[in-house]
């Protein structure tokens, strides 16, 4: 009873500092994943190179469903110590009062939506407000679509819809969304773009609209007992992602990576380029108070949480010790005073109209550039652009020869 962290008898799941000769094999850490193609660098890690073996745990890589319900209730369960889920998940848990916290953020960039139709349609449209209320094709068990709807209401050209008036269907891949466009199921598809582009650029869909929900991604999220015993293998690991992505941009391992995209998220060169000109790492024990307060105050404004997420703490969402409230350095547009005031607003009334507005302008603000240490391919736009001019044999390699 009551060993502690310095006694010669220490519970083999404790990161505690020991002599070598006393060592317990090492901790386990299982990781599990819920976020697409944005965890590539970590499958390349995990099949391309030996590294995993220097780490000072044992890392047990769970392969998840695609469903961020799932991982979460893997990780309640403990089934999972940690996992990357995007982080509109991650704060909705966090609001329905788990004692999960975050620990990070992974990639910084936002996720970015489109609204499309068959390109031979636009211009018989009566209007944008009519097209979303139709039959909308959306992905399967997804709350950034829902939020990016939320946002889509806020475009004035598109008339302040009712959300309720939207009628989704939900669809598991994209090309199961071209299916149910090409023979009339839906009316428009709302997907992330980079998965839109090939039909984009084949001049089969038409982009309506086009937006980014206003954070990060995707975030490191865990259980309390592993945040308790596992701090220092949660630290390793987010550091050891950071060095994963490095390793997958480097111009040697380009085929490779072209060959895991293509096989493991069916990514075809255009959209694999379309992706990785959009995406960006942090891969740091941080995270914006953004993340955590922007999608609040939209949840919020869909019904899906309490009140109670006008006044979120957000240093009380983090693991402590692991992680910290970094600065908003990437969405200075994001108006925080009005966040603010709609905490401290004297009734509950106020409060609501105040963040519902102040949740309106921010998702209408544009993002900027992300943190000065993302990593990220900063000329992959131009390498994109090129390569539909002169031939995509020509520019994938993927993306690393354009670093």
């Amino acid at each position: 009873m009551g060993a502690s962290c310095s006694s010669s008898t220490v519970p083999t799941g404790c990161d505690c500092d020991l002599d070598s000769s006393s060592a317990p094999s090492k901790v386990r850490l299982r990781v599990g994943c819920g976020i697409g193609v944005s965890s590539a660098p970590i499958q390349f890690a995990l099949q391309h190179t030996a590294n995993v073996e220097l780490l000072s745990f044992s890392l047990h890589w769970v392969k998840c469903p695609p469903d961020a319900d799932a991982v979460l209730a893997m990780l309640s369960a403990g089934l999972l110590d940690l996992a990357i889920i995007h982080t509109e998940d991650a704060v909705l848990a966090l609001l329905t009062g788990t004692s999960m916290r975050m620990c990070g953020t992974f990639a910084a960039s936002p996720r970015r939506w489109g609204l499309y139709t068959q390109s031979q349609v636009v211009g018989e449209l009566p209007d944008k407000k009519a097209l979303v209320e139709s039959p909308l094709a959306v992905p399967m068990n997804c709350l950034g679509a829902q939020l990016a709807i939320a946002i889509l209401r806020n475009d004035p050209a598109f008339g302040g819809f009712c959300s309720d008036a939207v009628y989704l269907q939900e669809i598991s891949t994209v090309e199961q969304a071209f299916q149910a466009l090409a023979t009339g199921r839906v009316q428009a598809v709302l997907w992330e773009q980079h998965a839109a582009s090939e039909y984009v650029a084949q001049g089969q869909w038409c982009p309506v609209w086009e937006g980014s929900l206003p954070w990060s991604s995707s975030v490191f999220i865990a259980n309390r007992e592993a945040i308790y015993s596992k701090s220092r293998s949660i630290q390793s690991f987010i550091a050891w992602t950071r060095s994963t992505v490095s390793d997958f941009l480097q111009a040697e391992n380009a085929d490779l990576g072209e060959q895991l995209l293509a096989s493991s998220h069916h990514l075809t060169r255009r959209a694999a380029l379309c992706w990785l000109e959009s995406v960006s790492w942090n891969c740091l024990c941080e995270v914006q108070e953004a993340c955590l307060t922007k999608p609040a105050l939209l949840l919020h404004q869909l019904g899906k949480a309490e009140a109670s997420a006008l006044a979120l703490r957000p240093a009380g969402c983090l693991a402590k010790d692991i992680c910290i409230l970094a600065e908003d350095r990437s969405l200075r547009r994001t108006p925080q005073a009005a966040t603010a005031a709609a905490v401290s607003s004297p009734s509950l009334e106020e409060a609501t109209a105040t963040a519902t507005a102040a949740a309106a302008a921010a998702c209408l603000a544009p993002t900027e550039a992300g943190f000065e240490d993302n990593i990220m391919a900063p000329a992959l736009a131009t390498a994109y652009l090129a390569s539909t001019e002169a031939g995509l044999e020509d520019h994938m390699a993927p993306v690393a020869r354009f670093i």
